[in-house]
C-alpha cells in the first residue's frame, strides 16, 4: 500500500487517478471516512459494498447543513450591516464545527481501535475546525504510520490551510474542492471506490 504521494488535486483529479492507484493489486481493503458534518447519503458505521474484501466505515461528527432559515438570517444580518450579530451566528456555526469534529475524531479513534487501522483514510478538514481535523491525521499517522491519508478540504483560506498541510506528517494527498462541508465530495470519492474496487463480485443478475 503506498503511504506518501504528495500533490494535490481536485476531486476529479482524485477520482480518475488516485483511487485506481489505491485498489490496484489490492486483495482486501479497509477504508475510513471521517468528518465533522455527514457523507451526503452514508449513516455513520460500516458501508454496504456487496464484497466482504472492501470495508469502509463511516465516522462522522452528526453537524448539519443549516436550515434556509438560519442562511436567510445570516445574509440579511449581513446585509444591514449588523455586523455583531452576523460574528455571533458565524462563530456559533464555528463552535458547532469545533464539537463535531471533536466527536468526529473520536469515532474515528474509536473505530481505528474496534476495527484495525485502516489502509487509506479520507479526511475532511473544514475551514472551522481544520486544525483539529490536521491534528487527528498526525495522531492516525503516529499510530499507523503505514495508513495513506487524504485530506479533504474547501478553499476558504487556501494558503494558511497550505502552510499547516506542508508541516503534517501523515498526509498523502490534498483534495481540495470549492465546496465548503464536502459532503457531496466525500460521497463521490467513497462511491469511487466501491465502483473501482477490482475485486468487486458481481451481483447476480
Amino acid at each position: 500500500m503506498i503511504t506518501q504521494l504528495g500533490g494535490t488535486f481536485s476531486v476529479e483529479e482524485f477520482l480518475q487517478f488516485m483511487v485506481p492507484v489505491l485498489v490496484k493489486g489490492q486483495e482486501r481493503l479497509r477504508i475510513l471516512f471521517s468528518t465533522y458534518n455527514e457523507v451526503t447519503g452514508y449513516d455513520d458505521g460500516p458501508v454496504e459494498t456487496k464484497d466482504p474484501s472492501l470495508r469502509i466505515l463511516v465516522a462522522t461528527g452528526g453537524v448539519r447543513p443549516d436550515s434556509l432559515g438560519f442562511l436567510f438570517s445570516w445574509l440579511v444580518i449581513g446585509a444591514t450591516g449588523n455586523f455583531k450579530a452576523f460574528g455571533e451566528i458565524a462563530e456559533g456555526g464555528n463552535e458547532r464545527a469545533r464539537e463535531g469534529q471533536a466527536v468526529a475524531n473520536e469515532k474515528l479513534a474509536e473505530q481505528a481501535s474496534q476495527n484495525g487501522y485502516p489502509d487509506i483514510a479520507v479526511i475532511y478538514a473544514g475551514f472551522s475546525a481544520f486544525s483539529s481535523a490536521i491534528e487527528a491525521v498526525r495522531e492516525l499517522h503516529k499510530q499507523s504510520p503505514e495508513t495513506f491519508t487524504a485530506v479533504l478540504t474547501c478553499t476558504c483560506d487556501l494558503r494558511a490551510k497550505e502552510r499547516e498541510l506542508d508541516r503534517a506528517e501523515g498526509v498523502g494527498a490534498v483534495i481540495v474542492t470549492p465546496y465548503c462541508g464536502g459532503r457531496a465530495q466525500m460521497r463521490d470519492i467513497l462511491n469511487a471506490f466501491i465502483a473501482q474496487w477490482p475485486n468487486r463480485k458481481q451481483e447476480a443478475a
